[in-house]
């Protein structure tokens, strides 16, 4: 395909406009169930860049997770958002809870070469469990805050919790806590 084409000339734009001319297939999303949601978003919203968000308690533990809903939302001031999902209405996750205690936190972005490293801080663990242990991952001393952040990251923010807002499923009124928080200081390789 060139400039200028119609997207017809190729292959796939046959495909696509054959697609389109059988017409839109809606999503009822209040009653779609959770997992086709998920796979709807994830196929409709590309590149999604995964996160490691790691915080610490007040007891001085860290927690180390990754997230795929994470975004930039604004450049000035710099603000960025990563969703965390409630595994059980009455359990905050730690890093939920950390955030809320202590404020301060790292975002450190993953790659392809430690995805394995990525799984193995997804686990379901007890409250207070060091993910970091499990992840074979390099702690990197950060400048501004005590949480430390992924060594083999080449980029990293170190942030403070700007803003925490709860949504609420409309139809179970199952919760999951969107954070939107704001960059302090960037180390990039």
């Amino acid at each position: 395909w060139t400039y200028g084409e119609r997207v017809d000339t190729t292959p796939a734009g046959k495909y696509w406009v054959a697609g389109e001319s059988a017409g839109w297939k809606p999503a009822a999303i209040v009653t779609a169930i959770d997992s086709d949601i998920y796979k709807l978003l994830i196929s409709g919203i590309v590149a999604r860049p995964m996160a490691f968000v790691s915080t610490i308690s007040e007891e001085h533990i860290e927690n180390l997770k990754s997230f795929s809903w994470f975004y930039t939302v604004m450049n000035y001031p710099p603000v960025i958002s990563f969703v965390c999902n409630h595994t059980a209405p009455s359990r905050l996750k730690d890093t939920i809870a950390n955030l809320k205690n202590t404020q301060g936190f790292t975002v450190s972005i993953m790659s392809e070469s430690f995805v394995e490293d990525v799984n193995a801080t997804v686990i379901d663990v007890p409250p207070g469990f060091d993910e970091w242990t499990t992840s074979n991952l390099t702690k990197e001393k950060c400048v501004q805050m005590m949480t430390s952040c992924v060594k083999k990251s080449a980029f990293s923010m170190e942030c403070e919790l700007y803003k925490s807002t709860v949504t609420t499923h409309p139809v179970t009124g199952e919760h999951s806590g969107t954070l939107i928080l704001r960059v302090v200081h960037v180390n990039c390789i």
